[in-house]
């Protein structure tokens, strides 16, 4: 579209936004009233939101994004030195001091595509399958769990209450004398078993209260991210509390992965802040603020491991900005996020492995897994 085009149709659409005064003005519906491509008012609406002369309001459900417009955009339709400054060109000066997406993310998506991405995300809410796989194959886990400890003679009470550490040994949760064994599978299978009920409770609500992140990431790449946060704070958890060959700790439960979905889910929101009004995005980053601190509380509580939730919800900030590379990047930058997102519990595991054989916390499990592999010497 030529810029003199255009910049009538800004003045155009500015003054279609103050008529609505205090109600939202819907571009949708302003599209279809006068018969408009829709996707040539995503150009000059930028133009005009990044010049603070309109905001965003509420989004509409079945009519999408609103605009109101700002104070400084009335006085620039009052006044004619500014509505001819408009014409010739929006002037940067009167841009609010936000860092810009566009500094963060690299992609071929337009700002306002992604904003519209952004808020379907949220206000479009659809069916979440992996969330739900994910609820299922933790149930159903727990469940077996139960079967066999009951089958070794644990009563249904006492499993209720604290789990059997002896079974979920056997069937899975991360300890260091296995995984000295070469047993590495044990760092994504314990984030899928519950030392009790309450335990499985409070995981698999929060996991259901964050159901929504799946919309933001889709199915793949949030199933993705559970398996990357849950193996980064398996190892983080190792590291930090290994117990030692006599006592071994044990580490079972969805908490890492969890705590890397509330982190993501929080990174997100500070991304894409810009496209949705900021007195929701503050609700929205309160709301989330507080269910990470109510988790923090529950880190400091006997035989909750702080470290696996750190290194969960570490792993969830460095993957989140990945992610929206691999969501919305050009095919080349796509495939430098998706290998950066691979390498990124490769470098928690390279790094356990390292541990392994240097420190001595850890080496001890090594050398007791060897003087057990040896076979008994037969006096003569």
């Amino acid at each position: 579209m030529p810029e003199i085009a255009e910049s009538s149709l800004r003045e155009t659409l500015l003054r279609a936004i103050a008529e609505q005064g205090a109600e939202p003005w819907l571009p949708r519906l302003h599209a279809e009233k006068h018969s408009l491509d829709l996707e040539s008012l995503y150009s000059p609406l930028n133009d005009l939101r990044i010049a603070n002369l309109i905001q965003l309001t509420e989004w509409q459900q079945g009519h999408g994004q609103g605009y109101q417009i700002t104070e400084l955009g009335r006085e620039v339709l009052r006044d004619p030195v500014f509505l001819l400054q408009m014409h010739k060109g929006l002037s940067r000066s009167t841009i609010p001091v936000v860092e810009p997406l566009e500094t963060v993310v690299s992609s071929n998506a337009t700002p306002l595509e992604r904003g519209d991405a952004a808020r379907e995300a949220i206000y479009g809410f659809r069916s979440t399958p992996i969330i739900y796989v994910i609820l299922a194959v933790n149930i159903v886990a727990f469940l077996i769990t139960l079967i066999f400890s009951v089958r070794e003679g644990t009563p249904v009470m006492r499993f209720l209450d604290r789990g059997d550490v002896v079974v979920m040994a056997k069937l899975g949760a991360a300890g260091m004398p296995e995984l000295a064994k070469g047993e590495w599978y044990r760092l994504v299978t314990c984030c899928f078993l519950h030392f009790g009920l309450l335990h499985i409770t409070l995981n698999m609500t929060s996991l259901y209260l964050s159901r929504r992140i799946e919309n933001v990431w889709g199915s793949g790449r949030l199933l993705i991210l559970y398996v990357i946060c849950g193996i980064c704070g398996s190892v983080t958890s190792m590291l930090y509390e290994p117990g030692s060959p006599d006592r071994p700790l044990y580490l079972a439960g969805a908490s890492g992965a969890l705590w890397g979905i509330m982190t993501s889910h929080l990174c997100w929101l500070y991304l894409n802040r810009r496209h949705f009004a900021p007195a929701e995005v503050q609700r929205w980053m309160a709301s989330i603020s507080y269910t990470l601190l109510l988790n923090i509380g529950i880190s400091m509580l006997p035989n909750v491991s702080m470290a696996a939730h750190l290194g969960g919800g570490i792993a969830g900030l460095i993957a989140t900005p990945l992610l929206q590379i691999h969501r919305f990047g050009a095919p080349a930058r796509r495939l430098s996020a998706g290998v950066l997102l691979a390498l990124l519990p490769s470098l928690f595991l390279t790094t356990l492995a390292m541990a392994i054989e240097r420190d001595s916390r850890l080496k001890v499990f090594v050398e007791a897994e060897k003087k057990q592999a040896e076979p008994p010497v037969t006096p003569w």
